[in-house]
């Protein structure tokens, strides 16, 4: 029995040799041996992890982590039996599906050699909410105060709906469809709803009261309508005026109405008491019962006077009368204010019939309505439905003044809401498509408005492609989209963990295919899903997998396209995708470039890009890649369109007739290929047409010539640089008394000249430098000794040209001709 040492079990193989004993010793027999190898393993351990909690049954995913060699075979409890797996996957993914909450636990495991250690366990909690109730909701009157909602079981729930905020509802919306929603667990709701009916007021009219004498018998009060409402106001005692009581004026009597809702409304109208103790005959004025506008358009009225009253005038309206304020029967016309305030009062009122007798002016008013034609009803609400369903709400914006009268077709069932702008349906085993259809109406007309519906009658598919970045730079945003799915009214994508899908982390269901991802600093890799449903149920899950990223793409390959354009119109420059791009900036220095018609810099998600440059320019086109972790090293190609504009032409600005092997040249232009010297017919080019510097003769021409230098290249010729040469007819050297051997060197210089003359005797000269002008550019005083003499002087500061330099003394002057390069 051999027992393997620490090391030998960590190495995992140790060679064992047999060998015999040498039978003769120094004989012709040997020894002999043989060897054998002992293979120890590491014994495999795995780990069961995934505790989480779901809302109802569903198939989750449980994680199995291993150590040691693989194949691994492993046995699990399920919380009733056992079940065994092989898989070489590490972690392996175990998918269970739980009815009710779970246990999951490892009971053994080997890996075909050993077996192994287990731990570890992974719970699985199934909540299987019951559905929340909500009681009913007491209807109120539109006017009414927030309402606090309650009612919802069990408690901690949310209501939500048109017009609820916090839990108050605000009844001025209108009839509405309240939900209480309760969230058991993140991921796991549940909702159930209620109509909270608002009961419309009363629409209630007071008509025109007029006028009456003081001493006229009292009298009941009738003219409001709906009857059976109860007058108020001075003189007024159960329903009866009693004009002797109210006394000589003006009154205001109110009529209030309450309906079988038990909502209120109310109106009121002038009553005039007139002293007919001393007028005897009292003017009276009726302006006619209350006018309904709709839309805004012109209304007939008609008003009345009597009694000694002989005129009255309308006020009160800022719109139009027709023909005028001063007719009784008369068209008035609303103005945009009063269209939308949806009302205006006006009043008819007398004249005084004796000025400052006893009978006085009287006045009535009416009130025009201005309601708006009803607008065509959206119905809202899913356009799917299952057979055998309840609780399908669907609801229409609610109209001021209007009724709603709801249809289904056959084997729907409106439960609640009928008469309101919300209902809720029901439907049968046997429901096929077809329309659920509101009608608006109200004083100015009728509209009706439809949508169709598609019955349910699977689950969908699952969705077939998630498209997006599967690595992604931290934090950052991306998004991703999928297909639509057929039958499918909704999809639930869940985010990877560390990341959020509009803001959240737990599973988000929306109807659009499309979802913004933000990754946070804490993401390490995981998963992203999604799967679509409808009333019948949802898919299962689709995935993909999306990896955390830490490094910039890599440099472009080279950019592909035109190098020298030629004025090409729109050339296409591209590259190849590049590893861990997802996005390409283009740019140029060439201002006035256009990538894809935009500006530079460009980014875009393509490799290539139709590029305009300004036409006769070159520059260097870049492109770099980009992710979330940041950008790549540019990549450049230089794009030659015709050559650069020449900058500088260096040479000698003065020149003697006759001159000759003048040299001029330019340092190379950007673009071009060969070089354009032009001379006029004073100047002989020599040598170096077509190269950048050229040799010249001045012929016997006195005067100032130009010298132009262009560059070309095959796309055409660049801008020239010229420089003007004054070209002089110079002095002959000798035409002054020379002084004894005098001599200059070197001559050409560049800036460091000799001077030597032979002197007979101490004295004083001047030496000057002119231009072929003759203006003096330099001088200086010097003293000569008896004998030769030798000056060094530095012209350095003066330019490139043909001068003369001067030499004067006692015993004379001398003139030599000097080219400063």
């Amino acid at each position: 029995t051999y027992t393997p040492t620490a090391a030998e079990k960590t190495a995992g193989t140790v060679t064992l040799t047999l060998t015999t004993n040498d039978p003769d010793g120094a004989g012709p027999c040997l020894a002999v041996a043989d060897a054998m190898v002992i293979t120890i393993p590491v014994s495999p351990t795995a780990t069961l992890s995934g505790n989480q909690t779901i809302c109802t049954t569903a198939s989750v995913n449980l994680s199995v982590s291993f150590t040691g060699a693989a194949p691994y075979t492993f046995v699990y409890n399920n919380g009733a039996t056992n079940q065994s797996v092989t898989t070489s996957s590490n972690p392996y993914t175990l998918v269970v599906t739980p009815a009710v909450t779970t246990t999951y636990s490892l009971v053994s495991l080997t890996n075909g050699v050993c077996s192994g250690t287990v731990s570890g366990t992974a719970v699985v909690t199934v909540l299987n909410p019951s559905n929340p109730t909500l009681a009913a909701f007491t209807p109120v009157c539109t006017g009414a105060g927030l309402q606090t909602l309650s009612g919802g079981s069990p408690a901690g729930g949310v209501f939500s709906g048109t017009g609820v905020s916090a839990g108050i509802f605000d009844p001025s919306v209108g009839t509405q469809t309240i939900t209480y929603t309760v969230t058991f667990q993140a991921g796991c709701t549940r909702s159930t709803s209620q109509v909270f009916t608002v009961n419309p007021l009363p629409t209630v009219v007071l008509n025109s009261l007029g006028s009456i004498c003081n001493n006229a018998a009292s009298f009941t009060l009738n003219t409001g309508t709906p009857s059976g409402g109860t007058y108020s106001g001075t003189g007024v005692s159960s329903n009866v005026f009693n004009p002797a009581s109210a006394g000589v004026g003006t009154f205001i009597i109110n009529y209030s109405y309450t309906n079988a809702n038990g909502c209120s409304s109310s109106d009121t109208a002038l009553i005039i008491v007139t002293n007919c103790t001393t007028c005897g005959t009292p003017a009276t004025v009726n302006a006619g019962v209350d006018k309904v506008s709709c839309n805004g358009v012109g209304v007939s009225i008609i008003g009345t006077i009597g009694g000694s009253a002989t005129t009255a005038t309308w006020t009160g309206g800022a719109g139009t009368y027709s023909p005028n304020a001063t007719s009784l029967s008369m068209t008035y016309t609303p103005t945009a204010a009063e269209k939308t305030a949806g009302t205006v009062t006006l009043t008819l009122t007398t004249n005084d019939p004796d000025g400052a007798g006893p009978c006085l002016a009287v006045a009535d008013a009416m009130v025009i309505t201005i309601p708006a034609s009803p607008t065509l009803p959206v119905v809202s609400g899913s356009t799917s439905i299952c057979n055998s369903s309840t609780g399908n709400v669907y609801s229409t914006t609610s109209q001021i003044g209007s009724t709603y009268l709801w249809s289904v077709p056959v084997n729907y069932t409106i439960t609640s809401g009928q008469g309101t702008n919300s209902i809720i349906v029901s439907t049968n085993a046997s429901v096929a498509a077809g329309n659920i259809c509101v009608t608006v109406t109200n004083s100015c007309g009728t509209i009706q408005g439809c949508t169709s519906l598609i019955v349910r009658t699977a689950a969908p598919a699952k969705p077939s492609l998630i498209f997006g970045l599967t690595t992604t730079c931290l934090p950052q945003t991306n998004i991703y989209k999928i297909n639509k799915v057929a039958n499918a009214d909704y999809y639930i994508w869940t985010p990877p963990i560390g990341a959020t899908i509009n803001g959240l982390s737990t599973p988000f269901t929306t109807i659009d295919t499309l979802v913004s991802v933000v990754y946070s600093a804490s993401f390490t890799g995981d998963t992203l899903a999604v799967q679509a449903g409808n009333c019948k149920g949802y898919s299962s899950k689709k995935k993909i997998r999306v990896n955390k990223r830490t490094t910039v793409p890599g440099t472009p390959t080279s950019i592909i396209g035109l190098s020298v354009t030629c004025n090409v119109a729109s050339p296409l420059y591209k590259i190849a995708p590049t590893s861990g791009a997802q996005t390409y900036t283009w740019r140029t220095g060439v201002v006035g470039t256009t990538f894809n018609g935009f500006a530079s810099p460009y980014t875009t998600t393509d490799t290539s890009v139709v590029v305009v440059l300004p036409t006769y320019v070159s520059g260097y086109l870049y492109v770099k890649a980009n992710n979330g972790c940041g950008s790549s090293v540019e990549r450049s190609l230089y794009i030659r369109n015709t050559p650069a504009a020449a900058a500088t032409l260096t040479g000698p600005l003065t020149a003697c007739t006759n001159q000759t092997g003048v040299a001029y040249s330019i340092s190379p232009l950007s673009g071009a290929t060969s070089y354009s010297w032009v001379v006029p017919s004073a100047i002989t080019i020599l040598s170096g047409q077509g190269t950048t510097a050229i040799s010249v003769k001045f012929n016997g021409v006195a005067a100032t010539s130009s010298i132009t230098v262009k560059g070309v290249n095959a796309c055409g010729t660049g801008a020239g640089k010229t420089i003007s040469v004054v070209v002089s007819a110079c002095p002959r050297i000798g035409d002054y008394n020379s002084l004894n051997n005098i001599e200059v060197y070197p001559n050409p210089t560049q800036g460091l000249l000799n001077i030597e003359f032979t002197s007979e005797s101490e004295s004083n000269y001047k030496l000057i430098v002119t231009d072929l002008s003759g203006k003096v550019l330099k001088f200086m005083d010097v003293d000569s000794k008896q004998g030769l003499n030798r000056i060094e002087w530095n012209l350095s500061d003066i330019a490139s040209g043909i001068y003369f330099i001067n030499v004067k003394g006692a015993e004379g002057s001398s003139m030599k001709r000097i080219v400063i390069e």
